[in-house]
This record gives structure tokens, C-alpha cells and sequence, in this order.
């Protein structure tokens, strides 16, 4: 087995091919932690703050900061001890995940990684994504934890109906940003206290329900704003939106980051629709077709589903209209009758393909029928 340090030396390797960094050198200290990753091309240093390793597992979760100096941190001797993180001093650190850092792809393929994962939710809709993604109810960290590994691009974590509150929703989120997905709060209502419980979290988007009006939507973003733009209160310095107060330009930044979407659930929304897209600070239309037949008095009636269509196309084209300096994406669930390829088709650049407690209701009912024995 690789000892301590050959192990964190293969890591800091992986890391540079990683970066796309074949000018990188990588050096160790005799003694202690001092792994130095040098970027000539761009000046500066990048630390490993801290190694973490595992007898079972091959992986390091890497923080790494950008500093003038090396930081020298302990190395246990036992690889199956795992170190605490180091608090780097660092406006903007950056964490790599193991997925990241342990890639099956080759060094060449490496050299885009970053491009192929943009920074943010909002940031890969702007590059033209289509993104699959799902809704989370249960509110449990290990099955957040597996719908990211298994590839959905973003996750819905609703407190609208779900029976999760904001603590609940903590170690979701976590789980979701550890295995690569991007996350969705979805709060009760268009209220401000709930806006502001919910981005004090630090989801990559919100996902504001059952808004009408254009007045409605001008309330919304103003939720999700700090002054003079918006109404949102702070605390910089606490929540975990700016990493506990680590990430200093979390206010400046927030508004290029976060993807506000407001949901579109009735005929009333769908008349404004044109003039709630049209919202400074509304990023995305997400249309709520269930919702909509209920609103219509069709109670999600698949004989009158033509007529729940006729305005989701109509709400659609309307969105798709908008020209206001920054495009308005569109969202929606799929049906049934409406697969996602039709609905990207369509332009939707966002789908809702299943929810975790569907799944498993129908994975249980799957087994049960194919195993339980019947009565004897």
C-alpha cells in the first residue's frame, strides 16, 4: 500500500493534469505537508491545505488556495487518519471533489475540464446546456448523494412540498455539491423571509412558486437581492452561502451566480407571462403544467390535457419572445405525453424528468410484484 506521502505526491500529479497544467511542478518538503502546485504561466502558488485519505478509498478531497506563500500542515502518520480541514487564509478558495481528482480520462481530455463544468447553474445554461435534472422530497442526504453520482445535472430540493425545513435541507445540499450536481431550492411561497432562509444556504438556484403578475416577479427578485437592488437582508459573515463568511465577494458575485426562477402555475400567470419574463432579475420561466390543470378546473384530466397544452405552448412562445439584454430559459417537468426530447425540442434548456420518492415507490412496487409470493 502507498504510504502517505507517495499518495498525496500522485494526487497533487492528478491534480495539475486536472487543471490542464503541463507546465506545473509539484514539490514535497521532507517532514511535513508542504505540497507546492507552481503555475508559472499564471504566477502564484496553489497550497494543498489539506490531504485527506482513506485505507479503503483512493481519494483526496483537495482545498486549495491561492497564496504568495506555501502553507506547511502535519501529515498523520497513519493514512487512515484522516486530517480536519485547514482554515486558508483566502478570499476564494476552491474545492475539488474525488470524482474530479481520480477522472478515468486521459490528461488530454483533462485540459477542458473546467470548461465542460462551469462554475455555476446560471453559467451553463449561458453556454447553451440542456440539463436533465430532478425533484427531492424525502429530504435524505444519502439519496441526494446518489441522484448526484448518477448524473443528474441539478436536483430540486423542495420545501414547497416536501417535510423538510431549512436545517433539514442543509446535509442535502451538501451531499448534492459533493457528487457534482447542481441544487434548487424550491420555497413555499413568494415571501422574503423564505427567500432569504433559503439563499442564506447557498443553492445554486431558487425556485419561486405561483407567481402571477409582473409585480409579483418584481417582489421576487427583490428577495434575492441585496440593497440598493433588492431587499435581501445580511449576513455575510455567517451563512453558508459565502462559506461562513470565508468568501468575501460572495455579495458582489452572488447576482452573476445564483438562477432565480419563478414558477408559472395558473391562467393568470400564463396571460403575464410575457411581462414576468421581462422582469429585470428573472432568469427562468419554470411552467407548471399540473398545477396549470388544476387552475383550469381539469384536475390533471388526460382526456382534456390538449387544452392544458394549448397554453404551455402559448406560455412558452411568449417566453422564448423576450428579448431584454440576457436570454430567459425555460423549465418544466415532463409528462407523460410530453417526453423531455420533445420538450427540448421546444426549447426548454431545463427538465424535470422524476422525482426520488417516485422512483423508489416504483422500484418497491417493481420488486414486491416480481417476488412476493402469493397466497398460499
Amino acid at each position: 500500500m502507498r504510504d502517505a506521502r507517495s499518495l498525496v505526491m500522485m494526487t497533487v500529479q492528478k491534480l495539475a493534469r486536472c487543471f490542464g497544467l503541463p507546465d506545473s511542478k509539484a514539490k514535497m518538503g521532507a517532514g511535513a505537508c508542504d505540497v507546492v502546485v507552481t503555475r508559472p504561466a499564471l504566477g502564484g502558488r496553489h497550497v494543498l491545505g489539506h490531504p485527506s485519505y482513506s485505507r479503503s478509498v483512493k481519494c483526496l478531497c483537495l482545498r486549495i488556495a491561492r497564496l504568495s506563500e506555501p502553507i506547511k500542515c502535519r501529515v498523520s502518520p497513519s493514512p487512515s487518519y484522516p486530517l480536519p480541514f485547514y482554515c486558508l487564509p483566502s478570499p476564494s478558495p476552491r474545492l475539488l471533489y474525488p470524482r474530479q481528482v481520480f477522472s478515468s480520462s486521459s490528461s488530454s481530455s483533462s485540459s477542458t475540464a473546467m470548461s465542460r463544468h462551469p462554475s455555476s447553474l446560471k453559467a451553463r445554461l449561458a453556454q447553451g446546456h440542456r440539463l436533465y435534472g430532478a425533484s427531492f422530497c424525502s429530504f435524505s442526504p444519502p439519496l441526494a448523494e446518489i441522484m448526484g453520482y448518477c448524473g443528474f445535472d441539478y436536483v430540486v430540493v423542495d420545501m414547497e412540498h416536501g417535510p423538510g425545513s431549512p436545517l433539514d435541507a442543509v446535509p442535502c445540499l451538501q451531499a448534492l455539491k459533493a457528487a457534482g450536481a447542481f441544487s434548487v431550492i424550491r420555497i413555499p411561497v413568494n415571501d422574503p423571509t423564505w427567500a432569504k432562509k433559503a439563499l442564506d444556504l447557498g443553492p445554486d438556484g431558487i425556485m419561486i412558486p405561483m407567481v402571477q403578475t409582473a409585480e409579483e416577479a418584481a417582489m421576487a427578485v427583490a428577495a434575492c437581492r441585496y440593497p440598493p437592488k433588492g431587499i435581501r437582508g445580511a449576513a455575510c459573515g455567517i451563512i453558508r452561502a459565502s462559506r461562513y463568511g470565508l468568501d468575501i465577494d460572495y455579495p458582489q458575485k452572488v447576482e452573476d451566480n445564483l438562477l432565480i426562477m419563478l414558477q408559472i402555475e395558473s391562467e393568470k400567470g400564463v396571460e403575464n407571462v410575457a411581462a414576468i419574463a421581462a422582469v429585470d432579475g428573472v432568469d427562468c420561466i419554470m411552467m407548471g403544467a399540473r398545477d396549470l390543470s388544476f387552475s383550469m378546473g381539469l384536475c390533471d384530466n388526460p382526456a382534456k390535457e390538449h387544452e392544458v397544452d394549448k397554453l404551455l405552448h402559448q406560455a412558452e412562445a411568449a417566453v422564448l419572445a423576450v428579448h431584454k439584454g440576457t436570454r430567459v430559459y425555460l423549465a418544466g417537468v415532463t409528462r407523460e405525453s410530453d417526453p423531455p426530447p420533445s420538450m427540448y425540442d421546444r426549447g426548454y434548456q431545463m427538465v424535470g424528468g422524476v422525482g426520488d420518492l417516485s422512483l423508489f415507490r416504483g422500484a418497491a412496487l417493481a420488486n414486491v410484484k416480481k417476488f412476493k409470493p402469493g397466497p398460499s
